[in-house]
């Protein structure tokens, strides 16, 4: 059980640290995240195959965190996998991972998505791709 509960945080106070655990240990907290899970895939996996297919030389740039399934190894490979098909969806597409960062990678690392958004921009800036 405490594999599937996710580690304090030193960044955080131990009062957070310690509402986070109780909230972890509520059947409700775990019924609640299980009825997302079986709303959200499908639903989501259905949109993704009925999706565009390609994007074409669209500047893209997907951002991973390293830590969003580190208590679960085969879901963090499935994850990577999942970000790397859908950079590899444009000629331009490129996928990075973010060192040190959890599911709120935009809250702990705003510099590394701020740089890929400008990146972005300026690779779309320059036009098509030659």
């Amino acid at each position: 059980f405490k594999r599937c509960l996710a580690a304090p945080r030193p960044d955080q106070p131990a009062k957070v640290n310690a509402a986070r655990l109780a909230e972890s240990l509520r059947p409700s907290t775990w019924r609640t995240q299980l009825s997302e899970l079986d709303n959200l895939w499908p639903a989501t996996s259905d949109q993704i195959d009925a999706g565009r297919q390609s994007y074409g030389d669209l500047p893209i740039i997907v951002l991973s965190a390293d830590g969003t399934y580190a208590n679960a190894p085969r879901a963090q490979e499935l994850w990577l996998r999942l970000h790397e098909e859908l950079a590899a969806k444009s000629t331009r597409g490129a996928h990075r991972v973010v060192t040190n960062s959890s599911h709120m990678l935009m809250n702990q690392h705003p510099d590394a998505v701020a740089a890929a958004i400008a990146e972005v921009a300026a690779d779309g800036k320059a036009g098509p791709s030659q």
